[in-house]
């Protein structure tokens, strides 16, 4: 039996708070929809539904995330030129975060990963020892 050549729908963005407005991301940005619970807001998140679904253009990709590696690159480039004098501590924290979460897509680190990071840059002398664990 073959598998049916079927695509998936698009995925649509969830509404997120911002104070009292609605929101939603697109392509790592933030729309905003409106007041919360009014019917401008509603509106204006069906108006961004019709238009991921009939532009495929529109909806953000997978392939389109950018990944700790990507941004500890891109990061050390502009250290190089605009901070040299902390370029050593700057390229072994990255080489730390790009040992631990290569190709991970930034927007998926949450507190742990921070708590698992901050021990790490103490053990090689990159960052002193704070304690951030009291809420965690």
């Amino acid at each position: 039996m073959t598998k049916k050549n079927v695509s998936k729908p698009p995925k649509l963005p969830q509404i997120h708070k911002d104070r009292d407005y609605d929101c939603v991301y697109v392509k790592r940005k933030k729309i905003m929809l409106g007041k919360s619970g009014t019917p401008e807001a509603e509106e204006a998140y069906r108006q961004i539904q019709i238009k991921i679904l009939t532009d495929p253009t529109f909806s953000a990709s997978k392939s389109q995330q950018i990944t700790v590696d990507d941004l500890c690159f891109a990061y050390l480039k502009h250290a190089k030129e605009h901070d040299p004098g902390h370029y050593g501590s700057i390229k072994t924290a990255a080489n730390i975060l790009i040992q631990h979460y290569a190709g991970q897509p930034v927007d998926t680190l949450d507190t742990r990963h921070f708590l698992f990071l901050q021990d790490k840059f103490v053990e090689h002398g990159v960052s002193p020892k704070f304690n951030f664990r009291s809420e965690v």
